[in-house]
């Protein structure tokens, strides 16, 4: 199991960070798989810049097709979508 990868997993999971994370595993003879390890969590989708710990989350839209289209404010109420800066203060989406 590649370590790096198994420690960011974990520090995101403890964090209660939401995301989807690469694992690889290996055998004795040099064989490699990689799986998916998807953390699930009150968003679906979280990007932090490690550079400025700012952040952007939001969540997936799930909708019948059909019907009137949807307005930029029904999408951005849906999927929740947030910005912070490092002090949690938000930043416009």
């Amino acid at each position: 199991m590649n370590q790096e990868q198994f420690k960011r997993i974990n520090e995101h999971k403890t964090q209660g960070k939401a995301g989807e994370f690469k694992l690889t595993y290996s055998d004795t003879k040099g064989n490699k798989v990689t799986i998916t390890v998807t953390l699930i969590g009150e968003y679906d989708q979280i990007i932090e810049n490690p550079d400025t710990n700012e952040m952007i989350k939001g969540k997936h839209i799930i909708s019948r097709t059909d019907g009137d289209g949807f307005t930029k404010e029904q999408l951005k109420e849906l999927s929740m979508v947030k910005a912070m800066d490092k002090d949690g203060a938000g930043i416009p989406t």
